[in-house]
C-alpha cells in the first residue's frame, strides 16, 4: 500500500508492470482519473484495491468500466500468515455482483488468507483470482497444497 501511488507509478510502469492495482483508501475519482490516463496511454492496466472495513467508493463504482481487477483484502495490509477475516465474505459478494451486473469483466483478487479451509467460500462468493501466499508455503507440501485449492476452487464452480 502506496500513500501516494503517482510518485512510483511511472517507475513500475518502466520496470514492466501490466497492471497496477492501488488503494482505494488514498484516491479520490480524480486521483483515480489521472492515474487512469497514465497506465492506460502505456497500454497497461489498472485495478483497485480495498482493505477490509472499506467499502467501494462511489467514486469508484462509477468507473467500473475502467477497472481490470478488484482486490478485495481479506486481511489488512503488512504481513503475512493473518487469517482471513470472514466478515468480508458479504462485501465480497456484493463487489463481485456489482461487477458483473456492470458487464464489466474485471477479476475479483481476493488477497490474505486464502487456504483450503475457505477457497471454497471465497469462490463461491465471486473470487476467481486467490492469493495464498501463507496458505500454500506454510504447508508442508506446497505442490500439492497448490493443487487442492485448484481442485476445491473448481468444485465450487461447478467444474
Amino acid at each position: 500500500m502506496i500513500n501516494e501511488p503517482e510518485a512510483y507509478a511511472q517507475k513500475f510502469l518502466d520496470a514492466g508492470s501490466d497492471l497496477l492495482s492501488i488503494h482505494a483508501e488514498v484516491l479520490s475519482g480524480s486521483r483515480f482519473d489521472d492515474l487512469y490516463s497514465l497506465v492506460s496511454s502505456r497500454g497497461k492496466e489498472i485495478g483497485l484495491a480495498i482493505k477490509p472495513n472499506t467499502d467501494l467508493p462511489a467514486w469508484a463504482v462509477a468507473r467500473l468500466e475502467k477497472l481490470s481487477c478488484v482486490v478485495v483484502m481479506t486481511v489488512n495490509p503488512g504481513f503475512s500468515g493473518q487469517s482471513m477475516d470472514l466478515s468480508v465474505m458479504p462485501k465480497l459478494a456484493k463487489i463481485s455482483g456489482m461487477l458483473e451486473a456492470a458487464g464489466s469483466g474485471a477479476d475479483v483478487e481476493v488477497d490474505g488468507g486464502v487456504d483450503l479451509g475457505n477457497v471454497h467460500e471465497v469462490v463461491k462468493r465471486g473470487g476467481n483470482v486467490l492469493v495464498a501466499g501463507a496458505g500454500v508455503y506454510g504447508a508442508s507440501d506446497p505442490v500439492k497444497t497448490i493443487g487442492l485449492l485448484r481442485e476445491r476452487a473448481r468444485a465450487a464452480r461447478g467444474e
